[in-house]
């Protein structure tokens, strides 16, 4: 696997100085303000002609929240416990990497801060930066929110919906903005052309495939801290581990359609993105919560390659106490969960005695600065002004963040990225790969191509994640081929392909998933004439492994600003024949569905009903045509009112015609 060499190449290079030692002469040293890293200038030299060579680098920093802080990674970086910087975090792990060429090193992330916090970070960078790495918009999400609400204080379903929901929302409206505002004002810190940004990704954190027993749900108690008795967590089912997951997806995909959109503007740095998230997932790295044969105990010796730091979630039983009393009890002999209440410690540390501990505690856990609650973000979780980790422990707060290992992961994904984009300035071969392994990602619909196939954004984000779900991929055989037809003989007509070469014989759900995802949501951006974000396809080499989404062969219209069509009903004394055209509706069932509506609407006697599709758009921009006769007069109640046509969710076309009750019918 290409992950798996990256991963080779950085341990490579980072564990001969990471083991055993600890940035301890860094340890009580603020960051906020530029330093030496290691208190000292070098006298400088050339840097090598080779990608790999990191001495080019003299001046570099790190802004973000607390994927970049590190938070629980190792111990603290420096006295900065509000921040939470972390000595193991992927930032430090870069640092030494890099070596001791760099004169500055800026250290600015702050466990729990927003977009416009991380853009105060960025203005106090200096300037000519050669890199710049960062983690951004999580917490624009209101993330947090969702843990509560769904999982450490989960007892409330309509809670749970809200933090989704307001999480999605602020996905759709906020989150691309704020994003752009920081890479627009990083242009004025990095050097031009060679500076390098870096932009991290955020992974799923759930195993979210079917499996027998939904193990995890039923065996695992992720409520902070175990209130017991009456109080009864909601599970981390199946259905809710897919929403979580998906809330991470589309934060990974607004950031990667900043990334274009502010490539395709011309950025005048070189601005790469580090997307580990489909290494957690992989099924030879295990590394995701509710994993398969995981317990749900932290360290848990069944899931050694687990990425995220967790708090123990496995329930508790009667067999679990008398173990630790020394006593012995049959084997399999489970109770009840039993109630510890709150732990003593923690409500010993709060200070004072609140009905509800554990509310306060989370309460804690929610952020670090004071946000109204009309705050533009909807964020509940934001409403104190204690800072994270000042008095709520990082053992607490770096739940849901990366582990030692899950820095280490994402340091080779960073580092992978630093030596392509430096490879690419010096007009070298990336080190990292073979010509054939390297990635190639190749939009249709750009120019010189058709644009006259297409298929609209919502049936793709369907039909791809079934594609993916439902790849049988042949046992034991290499370079194997697989592709899946979708609305075939339609407008909408697409395909999904995945061909392996090279001896490749492994398929990942998650990398399907997440590459399908990116050709779907990463082409047909910001083009003006494409209001409807309508999708052409696209193929993602990934070095022996080939995705491709082949839209159909019927010659659609184009450009076209929204679905329309037209509708005719002619009076014909006994019956009325009636002939309906339309474009962007209607157009994935030969018809069916459009037969139903005006069925149930003139409540019987359709008769000789047709549906067609054009082979290509006729002279009024339409793709389809369907004729059928009815009882006379019915055109007033079914049609001229778009009855017919809301009932489906088609546009309001209205009807002509003269299908009305004498002497109307003219």
């Amino acid at each position: 696997m290409a992950a798996f060499a990256m991963l080779l190449l950085a341990l490579s290079l980072l564990m001969g100085s990471f083991g055993s030692c600890a940035l301890s002469s860094n340890a009580n040293q603020s960051l906020d303000y530029t330093i030496s890293p290691q208190g000292e200038n070098l006298a400088r030299r050339e840097p090598m002609k080779d990608p790999t060579d990191m001495t080019w680098i003299q001046k570099w920093g790190a802004i973000g929240d607390s994927f970049t802080a590190g938070i629980g990674a190792g111990q603290l970086w420096d006295k900065d416990k509000k921040c939470a910087r972390y000595d193991r975090s992927y930032v430090t792990i870069l640092d030494r990497a890099i070596g001791l060429s760099p004169l500055t090193f800026q250290y600015l992330a702050c466990s729990g801060a927003k977009s416009k916090e991380i853009l105060e970070q960025a203005k106090k960078l200096g300037g000519g930066m050669d890199l710049v790495v960062l983690t951004a918009g999580g917490n624009d999400l209101c993330l947090i929110d969702v843990l509560k609400d769904c999982i450490f204080l989960a007892y409330n379903e309509k809670s749970c919906e809200s933090s989704i929901r307001r999480a999605k929302l602020n996905a759709e409206y906020i989150l691309e903005p704020v994003l752009e505002e920081i890479l627009v004002e990083l242009e004025k810190h990095m050097r031009p052309s060679a500076g390098i940004v870096v932009f991290v990704s955020y992974a799923q954190f759930f195993h979210d495939k079917d499996t027998d027993s939904d193990s995890c749900a039923k065996h695992n108690n992720w409520a902070f801290p175990p209130i017991g008795g009456p109080f009864e967590n909601l599970p981390v089912d199946l259905r809710r581990r897919k929403e979580y997951n998906e809330l991470v997806r589309i934060t990974n995909a607004g950031i990667e359609r900043t990334i274009d959109k502010m490539r395709e503007r011309g950025v005048k740095y070189r601005l790469r993105f580090a997307n580990w998230d489909v290494w957690p997932s992989d099924e030879q790295v295990a590394g995701q919560f509710c994993w398969p044969g995981s317990t749900g105990a932290y360290p848990d010796p069944h899931q050694v390659n687990l990425q995220f730091f967790k708090p123990d979630t496995k329930k508790k039983s009667i067999h679990d106490e008398i173990k630790k009393g020394d006593t012995t009890v049959g084997k399999g002999q489970l109770e009840p969960e039993v109630n510890y209440g709150v732990n003593e410690s923690l409500y010993g540390m709060l200070g004072d005695r609140s009905p509800n501990p554990a509310v306060e505690a989370i309460h804690m856990l929610n952020g670090r600065d004071s946000v109204p609650r009309d705050d533009a973000h909807g964020c509940s979780a934001h409403l104190d002004t204690r800072s994270w980790g000042s008095r709520l422990p990082a053992r607490w707060g770096k739940w849901f963040h990366p582990n030692e290992k899950g820095h280490i992961t994402i340091a080779s994904f960073v580092l992978n990225e630093i030596i392509s984009a430096r490879a690419q300035f010096l007009g070298r071969d990336n080190p990292i790969c073979k010509d054939e392994d390297r990635d190639q990602f190749h939009c249709r619909g750009n120019k010189g191509d058709q644009l006259s196939h297409y298929v609209q954004s919502h049936i793709a984000d369907e039909t791809y994640k079934t594609y993916c779900n439902e790849v049988q991929p042949p046992e034991g055989q290499v370079n194997w081929h697989d592709e899946r037809v979708f609305y075939e003989d339609t407008p909408d007509e697409h395909k999904y392909m995945i061909t392996l070469t090279k001896g490749a014989t492994q398929f990942s759900k998650q990398e399907c998933l997440t590459t399908f995802m990116r050709i779907i949501h990463g082409c047909d951006l910001y083009r003006p004439e494409n209001p409807l974000n309508l999708k052409h396809g696209g193929t993602w080499k990934k070095g022996r492994y080939r995705y491709e989404l082949k839209t159909g062969h019927i010659r659609r219209p184009w450009p076209v600003a929204r679905p329309s069509g037209t509708c005719e009903g002619w009076y014909k004394v006994f019956f009325s024949r009636y002939t309906i055209r339309g474009r962007l509706w209607a157009s994935l069932d030969h018809g069916e569905e459009l037969r139903k509506s005006v069925k149930d609407c003139i409540g019987g006697g359709l008769t000789s009903w047709s549906f067609k599709y054009f082979n290509r758009a006729d002279s009024h921009d339409m793709e389809w045509e369907a004729g059928f006769s009815t009882p006379i007069w019915v055109m007033k109640r079914c049609f001229q009112n778009n009855k017919v046509f809301n009932n489906m969710g088609g546009p309001n076309i209205g009807c002509e015609g003269n299908d009305n009750p004498w002497p109307f019918n003219y």
